[in-house]
């Protein structure tokens, strides 16, 4: 009895898997590049070299086609929609289509290298692999796992002798796509090592406390000295550091958004949504056919216990009463509304312990007429500001116009961030200030938006006359002179110390304050000296009982005194070594691992076309 309810549950399992196959493989693929740095069991996929279709980019002679580029895309989207509920925006996308090529860029000279070092699996290792190495998918389902939450091997065996030979070949699939790579790792890491001494100091600086005091002559101890500063100076620092006071072109846009806001009416058809898709609901239609028609996705959140899901969505499906086959909602969350189906509940002592769900998310987001309307304003705002004025037709139609502050290329836009097409027309533009440009409707995070180039400052070096650049120059130099002046009295008291005057005393002597913080390790936040590794060095360089020699950190001049050092644990390092040893190793082959694909990198011939596709 209890293998009939079993079966088909391990059958669930494969059939979940299948249908998650677009999403899984292609967020192990997205996602490659960055976590075999820090895991080295990331998936990775071959790349074919289509035919007949438009190149994006050629890697090595091997081509990325747009329609690859635009599925993986998409997949990706579609992923970021699923796990975030909603869809991410402009900029993100924008982001999100560089690191997407650059992943593809990546796999074609991985999958290069690994064809040219000859690293194939054979089958007798795709089968050991299918065997002894579980997806993630299957170590983490309550089915496979015993009493004690340990994985059952044999049970793991049994749903393996029930998979359907399609089934079976998307596992060696998978397994033909891991094996090549575990032995790369081999090959680029074989000879990394960790020496006793890397372990001992990594334990040290995570474990070691020390504890101070210390004397700070900070440079404003002298704001009442009498410096002078010559002319020639000012004159020979500006001449030394020129430099320094190069500005790069800046310019400054105008603009007014129209923003994309979900009106009343378009407010009113969600909740027609919600109240719909809830009657058919509990009309035991088919739950996960309803979230695709009304969200876009299959609403499946997993099993989940406690703590991993907003509030608003737990505290419903985790409350007292709440069964199997339960729908839930509409349920408001910082995300929208939800309707919940409690799919199955796992019980212990009583109480619910985790529980699978699906669940269908609305948004109250603008209607394709209300953006259509919006745009439609945005253009017509547009072609009159081109051919009237920008202030006029504005000022007819009582928009606000706003404006940035004064910005460089290739930097964030004030407002905006970084908006490729804003850049272009900013920096693009010819600047007429009887008439200034008007750009086209851009399409923002914020809504639609049409700028108007209000200000250009052309690249300069400030001249030493700008009476600015000679102040400025002016305080540099006083301040110099004041460090040195501090470094001058601590030196002198070292002096006074190292004979034999109390380091209280020496301080007491100039009216200078002992502080005494709190204990801490080289790599802390100290309070009232703040983030310095400078002085935390210092300090853990020391004795117990010794003075440093002057030490010029971020707030003035220090004498530090070493009250106490945390003797070396040999028991707590001998039981800290291995996890040490192991996250020193990782951190060796993470950086191995950059620099060898950022060689191949550089060695490639990498043949961009994007701008042929896309307004970047």
């Amino acid at each position: 009895m209890a293998e009939t309810h079993k079966k088909p549950e391990m059958r669930g399992i494969m059939t979940y898997m299948r249908d998650k196959t677009h999403i899984v493989i292609w967020a192990l693929v997205f996602s490659f590049v960055g976590f075999i740095i820090f895991s080295w069991g990331m998936d990775i996929l071959g790349v074919s070299a289509p035919t007949n279709q438009s190149i994006l980019a050629e890697v090595n002679g091997t081509e990325i086609s747009y329609q690859d580029f635009t599925i993986r895309m998409g997949n990706q989207i579609n992923l970021i929609r699923q796990q975030l509920g909603t869809s991410p925006d402009v900029q993100y996308i924008r982001l999100l289509q560089d690191q997407v090529f650059n992943d593809m860029v990546n796999e074609i000279l991985i999958g290069d290298a690994i064809v040219e070092m000859g690293l194939f699996a054979t089958n007798e290792e795709i089968i050991q692999e299918v065997r002894m190495r579980p997806r993630s998918e299957f170590l983490n389902r309550p089915e496979l796992r015993n009493e004690d939450g340990s994985f059952d091997v044999g049970k793991y065996n049994i749903f393996l002798s029930q998979l359907s030979t399609n089934d079976y070949i998307l596992l060696e699939a998978d397994a033909r796509i891991q094996i090549p790579q575990r032995k790369l790792q081999v090959l680029l890491t074989s000879t990394i090592r960790i020496t006793e001494e890397e372990i001992k100091q990594a334990y040290l600086h995570q474990e070691q406390h020390v504890e101070v005091e210390y004397i700070l002559a900070e440079s404003n101890l002298f704001a009442d000295a009498t410096i002078n500063i010559a002319d020639r100076e000012i004159e020979d620092y500006y001449q030394t550091n020129q430099e320094n006071y190069f500005e790069e072109e800046t310019r400054q846009l105008r603009y007014i958004i129209f923003y994309l806001n979900p009106t009343s009416s378009d407010s009113a058809a969600i909740d027609l949504q919600i109240d719909e898709a809830l009657l058919k609901a509990n009309k035991q239609e088919d739950f996960t056919d309803l979230a695709q028609e009304y969200s876009g996705a299959d609403g499946d959140l997993g099993m989940f216990g406690k703590g991993t899901m907003m509030a608003e969505v737990e505290n419903a499906v985790f409350s007292d009463g709440t069964e199997e086959g339960d729908i839930l909602g509409p349920i408001d969350s910082p995300l929208g509304k939800h309707i919940i189906k409690i799919e199955k509940l796992v019980k212990s002592n009583g109480s619910i312990d985790s529980v699978h769900a699906i669940h269908i998310l609305f948004t109250y987001t603008y209607s394709a007429a209300t953006e259509d309307m919006v745009e439609t304003t945005a253009r017509d705002f547009e072609f009159r500001a081109k051919d009237e004025g920008y202030d006029k037709v504005a000022s007819e139609l009582g928009f606000t116009i706003l404006q940035t502050i004064p910005f460089r290329k290739f930097g964030f836009i004030p407002g905006f961030g970084v908006i490729p097409e804003v850049e272009d027309f900013a920096f693009e533009s010819e600047y007429d200030i009887n008439f200034p440009p008007v750009s086209d409707v851009i399409e923002t995070p914020l809504g639609y938006v049409v700028f108007q180039l209000s200000n250009v400052v052309e690249e300069r070096t400030k001249s030493l006359d700008d009476a600015n650049v000679r102040f400025d120059i002016r305080q540099i130099l006083i301040e110099q002179q004041q460090i040195q002046m501090a470094q001058n009295l601590m030196a002198r008291l070292k002096t006074e110390i190292d004979s034999g005057t109390l380091f209280e005393d020496a301080a007491e002597n100039e009216g200078i304050e002992v502080v005494a913080p709190a204990s801490f390790k080289i790599h802390d936040y100290i309070s009232e000296v703040g983030s310095d590794i400078i002085f935390s060095a210092a300090a853990f360089a020391l004795d117990p009982g010794n003075v440093s020699t002057p030490v010029t950190a971020n707030n003035g001049v220090y004498l530090i005194k070493l009250i106490t050092k945390e003797p070396f644990d040999e028991e707590s390092y001998n039981e800290s070594k291995i996890t040490i040893s192991n996250d020193l190793l990782l951190q060796k082959r993470s950086s191995a691992f950059s620099l060898w694909l950022l060689n191949l990198r550089e060695m490639a011939d990498i043949e961009d076309y994007r701008d042929r596709f896309f307004i970047r």
